[in-house]
């Protein structure tokens, strides 16, 4: 037979190999959503942050959450800089604070 496939989260791209422990766990900020992959999937969609070994560019447990912000291939979500602000889950920008208010990223 040609082999064993490494399983969706994972992703091998040299040949010969001969243990299941040379899979390689997908890349932070990309996803590898099927099995036998020589290298990841794609980036991780706007609004979501993917941590290693994500199998979908929208991982729900990983939503960007409120007053951060994360763009296409976020392994992480980022805070919104002092002067904005994100009131909403899932986004991928800041809004610019309102006059009138003050927005301190580092309160």
């Amino acid at each position: 037979t040609a082999g064993t496939p490494c399983n969706q989260g994972f992703y091998l791209n040299t040949t010969g190999n001969s243990q299941p422990t040379s899979c390689i766990s997908c890349t932070p900020g990309q996803y590898c959503g099927g099995e036998g992959l020589p290298e990841p999937s794609g980036d991780c969609t706007q609004g979501y942050y993917c941590p290693t070994g994500q199998v979908t560019p929208t991982p729900a447990n990983y939503s960007c959450p409120e007053g951060h912000y994360c763009t296409t291939g976020s392994s992480t979500p980022q805070p919104c800089p002092s002067g904005s602000y994100q009131s909403t889950a899932g986004r991928w920008t800041c809004t610019d604070c309102p006059a009138g208010f003050f927005c301190n990223a580092t309160f």
